[in-house]
């Protein structure tokens, strides 16, 4: 019986430790992508683009790219909240279909730049701009640390979480195929930003 009991010890101990270590990932935070505004409009869904304001037109698509303010590349309709302090940039990506957003950036204006820049824009009745987990302009980086988790990259004042599907080509280069990062003044988030890396 002592024989029997020693030749099987290895596996117990093994069988624990797989035990424990499971117990452990599942206590840690999953880091769950957001892909709404204001739980309306989602990333890569024309149809909850029109949910979201139905006034859209192509005349909306800024696609110069000669903007300096929004250092944005790609095509993209500027969508300002009730009280125009706060904007929501809907990217889309060359070669996909107009009102296809791939990400959405957030950040504050103030009417002087919106009179300086001079481009359309589509003011929403919406109070804020936030995603379906309530990250916003102004949330304690600690809040988003709960809501998160603490696997992300942090570089000064930014922070970037990275997420690849699995076998994601991106994972090759070092990129993520989805993304989620932020911009803190005081610990707080002054901009953020999040959706899918251009091809």
């Amino acid at each position: 019986m002592k024989n029997y009991q020693s030749q099987f010890r290895p596996l117990y101990v093994i069988l624990i430790f797989i035990f424990m270590h499971n117990c452990k990932i599942l206590g840690q935070i999953e880091f769950i992508p957001d892909t709404t505004i204001n739980s309306i409009i989602s990333l890569c869904d024309i149809s909850s683009s029109f949910l979201f304001n139905s006034d859209l037109d192509t005349n909306a698509i800024i696609r110069d790219g000669e903007l300096d303010f929004f250092k944005e590349e790609q095509p993209f309709v500027l969508f300002l909240n009730s009280s125009k302090t706060e904007y929501l940039l809907a990217i889309i990506h060359e070669g996909t279909w107009d009102f296809y957003f791939s990400e959405f950036k957030v950040g504050v204006i103030s009417n002087g730049i919106l009179q300086k820049i001079n481009i359309p824009h589509i003011v929403t009745q919406y109070q804020n701009f936030h995603t379906e987990n309530n990250i916003h302009i102004g949330m304690p980086v600690e809040t988003l640390e709960k809501l998160k988790g603490m696997k992300y990259i942090r570089t000064g004042n930014k922070i970037k979480y990275c997420h690849n599907s699995l076998d994601s080509e991106f994972m090759e280069y070092g990129e993520c195929e989805y993304y989620f990062e932020c911009e803190l003044i005081n610990n707080k988030i002054s901009k953020f930003r999040f959706g899918y890396t251009p091809i």
